[in-house]
Parts: structure tokens; C-alpha cells; sequence
């Protein structure tokens, strides 16, 4: 069995909460936002990475760009619902 680390269950709580707003930046701000503790930009990346690994987390789809100038395709993510 694979335990989650705590960084993990923040972000998977963080995924959670955002829904369909779910990626890179919306989920350090909300992990910020929750616990108080300011992350650097890359910090979520490895454990992402690993939860997507063991499954834990969909994979990230694309999500459309902004309908402003120099609006960029996003990826979100989101947890698997059981």
C-alpha cells in the first residue's frame, strides 16, 4: 500500500477545491492559501508528478486560453473520484 506524503494530500486537497481551475499556479496558491507557507514556483511539480504516477490524480487535460491577448493553454488536473 502507498501512503501519501503530506505535500500530496495538500495538493490533492488543493485539486479538490479548484476543480476545473486546477493547475500549476491556481494549485500553489491555494496550497498557500490553505496552510499559511509561501512555495516556490517548481514546488508542486515532483509531487504532482508522483501522484500522477500511483494514480491518485487524473491526468492533466488542457484547458482552453483566455480569451485575452497573449492567453496561454493550461493543463489542470484533478483527483480521481471514487
Amino acid at each position: 500500500m502507498n501512503y501519501l506524503s503530506r505535500i500530496e494530500e495538500m495538493l490533492l486537497l488543493a485539486i479538490w477545491k479548484l476543480k476545473d481551475d486546477a493547475y500549476g499556479i491556481s494549485i500553489r496558491d491555494q496550497v498557500e492559501k490553505d496552510t499559511g507557507v509561501e512555495w516556490m514556483s517548481g514546488a508542486i511539480y515532483a509531487p504532482l508528478s508522483r501522484l500522477k504516477k500511483t494514480a491518485m490524480s487524473k491526468p492533466p487535460r488542457l484547458k482552453a486560453p483566455p480569451k485575452k491577448e497573449g492567453g496561454r493553454v493550461s493543463t489542470t488536473s484533478s483527483p480521481l473520484s471514487g
